[in-house]
């Protein structure tokens, strides 16, 4: 896949954007190189991802986009950009069209390759987003910009399990907004069973049962999540899974580096994401047994550095004891 970059300054995030921001990593991580795919089930679309491109826009409010790729379409060579929301955002028509100005401007985009915009929304609650910014004050000063967007909890799980796509199956818990809010239990018990009987290769249900594991959070409560997804786990042998470590570990970066964002003194727990930590403290459970309160008050008291440590050799800590090591 062709990634676009760009560097742009930061600036105060809205209330919205600073909730999903929580998992845009593992969006984009769940989403990687899927740009055919995702063009092919949302907007039955065939692209082939083509060349290289590379561009720097000027500084400007924003931080960052999610994806865009340079491909091949029906429609010709566009530019591919997709934006992944988990909350709404009152402002993202004018994100929208900001990013899509920008793109239309680069000096990289020699050929003045149009943009093909794709807003998904993975949120809890229904979609109050517009796709579209419009207005007409004579024949001289008017707009009309529109782009697509989807809302994956309209979506039903079956369409997604009949993909037997594994990078699309990571959306299920998502799915089925209506469903999920009037039985929660018996849907998320049926998306966790399609991952688990899906003809994908052990390891690749691993990791989609983390990936799902962490998305559940915008849709269900803790304690359903710890209790169906506890299950899988003794079932799968999760803890085994390589892109465990992996993930934990990335969710205590995370956690740290929106901590620094927010002023927050390096040394103290509240520099982590609170999400991210609760599955921390979780895992050492399943493998240790009920902690003390003690025991996880002082986990508690560790600095973002210890807790990273803990994550990253989680597989090697078989006993209090050898927890004890890692901490102050």
């Amino acid at each position: 896949m062709t990634d676009i970059r760009y560097k742009l300054k930061r600036h105060r995030p809205s209330p919205a954007r600073k909730e999903g921001n929580r998992y845009d990593t593992t969006l984009k991580e769940i989403f990687q190189d899927s740009e055919p795919e995702l063009l092919r089930f949302f907007v039955q679309q065939e692209a082939i991802p083509i060349g290289s491109m590379e561009i720097e826009f000027p500084r400007t409010q924003n931080p960052r986009v999610d994806k865009l790729t340079v491909i091949q379409s029906s429609r010709g060579q566009t530019v591919c950009h997709i934006e992944f929301q988990s909350a709404n955002d009152p402002s993202m028509p004018y994100r929208m069209l900001e990013y899509a100005t920008k793109i239309c401007s680069s000096k990289a985009n020699r050929d003045n390759k149009p943009p093909f915009q794709l807003v998904i929304y993975v949120g809890r609650d229904p979609l109050t987003m517009d796709n579209q910014i419009s207005y007409d004050l004579g024949p001289q000063n008017h707009l009309a910009f529109r782009y697509q967007l989807l809302d994956i909890g309209a979506i039903d799980p079956e369409e997604i399990i009949a993909t037997g796509n594994p990078k699309l199956y990571s959306l299920l818990p998502v799915t089925g907004r209506r469903q999920r809010r009037k039985d929660p239990i018996p849907h998320l018990k049926k998306c966790l069973q399609a991952i688990i009987e899906s003809p994908m290769e052990l390891v690749s249900k691993r990791h989609v049962l983390l990936q799902s594991e962490i998305l559940a959070g915008m849709a269900y409560d803790e304690a359903l999540i710890e209790l169906l997804y506890r299950e899988v786990e003794t079932m799968m042998k999760l803890e085994e899974s390589a892109g465990y470590r992996r993930i934990i570990k990335k969710g205590v970066e995370i956690g740290r580096m929106e901590g620094k964002a927010e002023g927050k003194i390096e040394g103290k727990i509240e520099g982590l994401s609170e999400g991210m930590f609760k599955m921390l403290t979780r895992q050492l459970q399943v493998k240790l047994g009920p902690l003390s309160p003690d025991i996880q008050e002082k986990l508690k008291k560790q600095d973002p550095e210890v807790l990273e440590n803990i994550a990253e050799h989680i597989f090697e800590i078989a006993s209090l004891d050898d927890l004890n090591k890692y901490m102050h």
